[in-house]
Protein backbone atom coordinates (compact mmCIF):
# COMPACT_ATOMS: atom_id res chain seq x y z
CA UNK A 1 0.00 0.00 0.00
CA UNK A 2 1.39 3.27 -0.84
CA UNK A 3 2.08 6.43 1.63
CA UNK A 4 -1.49 8.29 2.51
CA UNK A 5 -1.66 11.43 0.72
CA UNK A 6 -3.04 14.43 3.03
CA UNK A 7 -5.51 16.95 1.60
CA UNK A 8 -7.04 20.03 2.15
CA UNK A 9 -10.74 20.57 2.42
CA UNK A 10 -13.03 23.96 2.99
CA UNK A 11 -16.32 22.98 4.36
CA UNK A 12 -19.08 25.08 5.42
CA UNK A 13 -20.67 24.88 9.36
CA UNK A 14 -23.63 23.03 9.33
CA UNK A 15 -26.07 22.70 12.36
CA UNK A 16 -25.64 19.51 13.90
CA UNK A 17 -22.75 18.24 11.95
CA UNK A 18 -19.43 18.34 13.67
CA UNK A 19 -16.94 18.81 10.81
CA UNK A 20 -19.73 20.63 8.48
CA UNK A 21 -20.31 20.10 4.94
CA UNK A 22 -17.18 19.65 2.63
CA UNK A 23 -17.27 21.94 -0.63
CA UNK A 24 -13.97 21.40 -2.21
CA UNK A 25 -10.72 19.57 -1.55
CA UNK A 26 -7.44 20.47 -2.49
CA UNK A 27 -4.11 18.06 -3.08
CA UNK A 28 -2.06 20.75 -4.04
CA UNK A 29 1.51 20.41 -2.34
CA UNK A 30 2.28 24.54 -2.37
CA UNK A 31 -0.94 25.18 -0.95
CA UNK A 32 -0.48 22.46 1.82
CA UNK A 33 2.83 23.96 2.32
CA UNK A 34 1.08 27.38 2.83
CA UNK A 35 -1.51 25.83 5.15
CA UNK A 36 1.62 24.79 7.49
CA UNK A 37 3.46 27.88 7.41
CA UNK A 38 0.41 29.86 8.34
CA UNK A 39 -0.71 27.22 11.01
CA UNK A 40 2.68 26.84 12.54
CA UNK A 41 2.75 30.91 12.49
CA UNK A 42 -0.49 31.23 14.27
CA UNK A 43 0.56 28.26 16.72
CA UNK A 44 4.09 30.45 17.70
CA UNK A 45 2.38 33.30 17.97
CA UNK A 46 0.10 31.95 20.20
CA UNK A 47 2.77 30.75 22.55
CA UNK A 48 4.71 33.67 22.37
CA UNK A 49 1.83 35.84 23.47
CA UNK A 50 0.31 33.56 26.28
CA UNK A 51 0.20 35.58 29.43
CA UNK A 52 1.01 32.80 32.19
CA UNK A 53 4.28 31.15 31.93
CA UNK A 54 2.37 27.26 32.24
CA UNK A 55 0.09 28.46 29.40
CA UNK A 56 3.22 29.26 27.03
CA UNK A 57 4.91 26.04 28.30
CA UNK A 58 1.46 23.99 27.11
CA UNK A 59 1.42 26.02 23.86
CA UNK A 60 5.26 25.30 22.98
CA UNK A 61 4.71 21.52 23.68
CA UNK A 62 1.50 21.63 21.23
CA UNK A 63 3.73 23.15 19.22
CA UNK A 64 6.09 20.82 18.70
CA UNK A 65 3.81 18.41 18.69
CA UNK A 66 2.06 19.85 15.58
CA UNK A 67 5.26 20.95 13.82
CA UNK A 68 6.74 17.10 13.78
CA UNK A 69 3.00 15.67 12.68
CA UNK A 70 2.72 18.64 9.88
CA UNK A 71 6.74 17.72 9.02
CA UNK A 72 5.94 13.99 8.51
CA UNK A 73 2.86 15.31 6.31
CA UNK A 74 3.94 18.25 4.37
CA UNK A 75 7.80 18.14 3.75
CA UNK A 76 9.05 21.60 3.04
CA UNK A 77 10.89 20.22 -0.18
CA UNK A 78 9.52 20.13 -3.24
CA UNK A 79 11.58 17.53 -4.32
CA UNK A 80 8.63 15.18 -2.77
CA UNK A 81 6.09 17.28 -5.34
CA UNK A 82 7.26 14.81 -7.96
CA UNK A 83 6.70 11.44 -5.63
CA UNK A 84 3.02 12.57 -4.99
Amino acid sequence: MGRAKPFLTLNLPERGLASGVPVVASYNPRLLRLFKAIVLQEWEDRARAAGDEVLAAVDRIALDKLRATLDLLIPDCEKSDAQT
